[in-house]
């Protein structure tokens, strides 16, 4: 993951010196390694930090199953009703954080339970991101809240062009033609182009 920021920061990098960016959005999973090694980017001051949407739900729907019981109707209508407000209401991470609190104590688990341990987890992962989880502030400014379109450009960018029929790649080879696809598919060429002919140039 530390490669891969290094590799996205190479790419931001010289826009930051070069020209204004109307707008830098870095979204990842909850994962704390993964913000460490964010924090380290050149762009990051400057970047708008989004929470994956889909990762925030899935701990929401923990604490639905250890509130209400695996594959409960309570649980189901908690579930959907907690992750429409998160996703569309101002405050909907916060209001979640009540919720849960307010289950919780009506449930009265043992402090030591698993039930208990499970709810409390998904209560300090939403404190710990609150602020990349104003979702619904998020989507009024136009900004994506979820990686999905990230994840399906691995098809579209490797699996179309690298994963066709009878094709053998070394990993060197393979590379070079992706570092050149995602210049045509981001319709990015003509800069790419420019800057490496400028260097070709001075050199």
């Amino acid at each position: 993951m530390a490669r891969l920021l290094e590799q996205q920061n190479s790419v931001v990098s010289p826009l930051l010196r070069n020209r204004a960016l109307r707008r830098i959005v870095l979204l990842c999973d909850g994962k704390p390694a993964i913000w460490t090694a964010a924090e380290k980017l050149e762009s990051y001051p400057m970047a708008t930090l989004i929470l994956d949407f889909f990762h925030a739900t899935e701990h929401l729907s923990k604490a639905a199953e250890a509130l209400f019981g695996k594959k409960s109707v309570p649980g189901k209508r908690w579930y959907n009703k907690n992750r429409e407000r998160l996703r569309d209401v101002v405050g909907g991470a916060e209001s979640a954080i009540r919720s849960m609190l307010y289950y919780l104590g009506k449930l009265k688990p043992r402090k030591e339970s698993e039930r208990y341990k499970t709810v409390m987890r998904v209560i300090g992962y939403f404190r710990r991101n609150l602020s990349k989880m104003a979702y619904a502030e998020f989507r009024g400014q136009g900004l994506p809240i979820g990686s999905g379109p990230v994840e399906a450009a691995c098809k579209t960018v490797v699996g179309a062009r690298i994963k066709r029929s009878g094709m053998r790649w070394s990993r060197e080879g393979g590379q070079q033609v992706l570092n050149l696809r995602i210049h045509v598919l981001s319709k990015r060429w003509d800069v790419f182009w420019n800057t490496y002919f400028d260097a070709r140039q001075a050199a």
